[in-house]
């Protein structure tokens, strides 16, 4: 199992223990309480980390992407340079 799909099972863990618990109860029990602020702050930090991951990775496309465009243009001026240095033939 990949990063992702761990991450998506815990989410959607975290996700039927807030749903099955009875947060509107005023008398809901201390531990299942603490229990759900943990799960949440595990569940931002985690989210938060992938972000900071993801951001790196669209950084790093980012770069390469100009470094690509850019050997593109030199590619076509490279090309341009040597149509022009070519003899012509005239067809007869």
């Amino acid at each position: 199992m990949d990063l992702t799909a761990l991450r998506v099972r815990d989410a959607r863990r975290y996700i039927a223990d807030v749903e099955n618990a009875d947060i509107t109860n005023p008398d809901l029990p201390h531990r299942t309480a603490v229990s759900l602020i943990t799960s949440t702050t595990e569940s931002l930090r985690t989210m938060a980390d992938h972000a900071e991951r993801l951001q790196h990775s669209v950084d790093e496309l980012s770069a390469a992407k100009t470094d690509l465009q850019l050997e593109v243009l030199r590619l076509q001026v490279a090309l341009a340079e040597s149509e022009e240095t070519k003899p012509k033939v005239i067809a007869a």
